[in-house]
This record gives structure tokens, C-alpha cells and sequence, in this order.
């Protein structure tokens, strides 16, 4: 899932020239999953996967992170129907969500990540 999701972003011509790193390790506890890095402006984002009995923990940790990174978090979550759905939560509030897609929508969380890298770069001007 999250291989998946960094090639996407790092195929989309619109991203060329940043930096996508997907971060995990077993000492860097907490850290979000990836990372993705244009002009010195980094949009960090964890990756959590709701399956049917099996739902994604945020642990302590990663809230603290979440919070002072100001990352996104991303859910995908997929049905017994293989539906699927995807959530993308900013400082705890549902910036977007997707619903009813028969594959994980991976074009959709580039597109956030996009919106978010490009608000940093307007602040930067102001």
C-alpha cells in the first residue's frame, strides 16, 4: 500500500523535484510513513489500512507527531464487498473523503498531498 502510494508520487510529473521518502525503520518509532519535500516545504503523511475485523490503531506516539508535523492522516479502508474508501485528516479534521472505489485511490491522496504542498508555497509568497 504505502510502496504503492510513493511511486505514484513519485511518477506524477506535476511532483518532479521533490523528495519522496518513505520512512520506516524499527528505531524510528512514531515517524510518519513518508515524507514528501519541494522548495524546503515537507508535507508528512501516515498511512493506516482498515480491513474488515481489522481496524489500524493510531498509536500515542504518532498523534504526537501528527500534531507537531502537522501531517496528514490517511485512511484507506476497504469492505468485505472490496469496496474501497480513503479519509485524508489534517490536525484531527476530515479534509476530504472518497468513497466506493474498486481499487485503493492512490491518484486521490497525490492530489491532497499536492493541494497542501502547494498552500505551503503561497504562505511562503505572502
Amino acid at each position: 500500500m504505502k510502496g504503492a502510494l510513493c511511486r505514484k508520487l513519485r511518477a506524477d510529473p506535476d511532483l518532479a523535484g521533490c523528495e519522496v521518502i518513505r520512512h520506516e525503520e524499527q528505531y524510528a518509532s512514531g515517524v510518519p510513513d513518508i515524507s514528501v519535500t519541494h522548495q524546503r516545504r515537507t508535507v508528512w503523511a501516515e498511512v493506516k489500512l482498515n480491513r474488515p475485523r481489522r481496524i489500524a490503531r493510531v498509536t500515542p506516539l504518532q498523534q504526537q507527531y501528527l500534531r507537531s508535523l502537522d501531517a496528514l492522516l490517511i485512511v484507506y479502508a476497504v469492505d468485505e464487498a472490496g469496496e474501497w474508501s480513503t479519509e485524508v485528516i489534517r490536525s484531527g479534521q476530515r479534509l476530504v473523503l472518497l468513497n466506493g472505489e474498486r481499487h485503493p485511490p492512490h491518484g486521490f491522496v497525490v492530489g491532497s498531498i499536492k493541494t497542501l504542498l502547494r498552500e505551503y508555497q503561497g504562505k511562503e509568497e505572502d
